[in-house]
């Protein structure tokens, strides 16, 4: 699986499991990344193809958008696929 795809996983399941979005410090924590510009890097290719939303300088504000659920819905049906 690729990082981003963890990413999104992350997002989703950091956000259902605690009912707020997780710090870009925290999405790092979650898949492995230690420095905060990579999370940012991959953070805004995300948000480039319209999977997620975030404000800026703004804590705890990553969405997943309706196009990122459904590829979370995807990506969730294939680990059902491989187990």
């Amino acid at each position: 699986m690729e990082r981003r795809e963890l990413i999104l996983l992350f997002i989703h399941d950091y956000t259902t499991e605690l009912s707020i979005a997780p710090t870009f410090r925290e999405v790092g924590g979650g898949v492995g990344l230690k420095s905060p510009a990579t999370v940012h890097e991959h953070l805004t290719v995300l948000k480039d193809e319209g999977v997620i939303t975030y404000i800026e300088k703004s804590s705890r504000t990553l969405r997943l958008t309706d196009k990122g659920k459904k590829r979370v819905a995807n990506l969730k049906d294939g680990e059902k696929w491989r187990t």
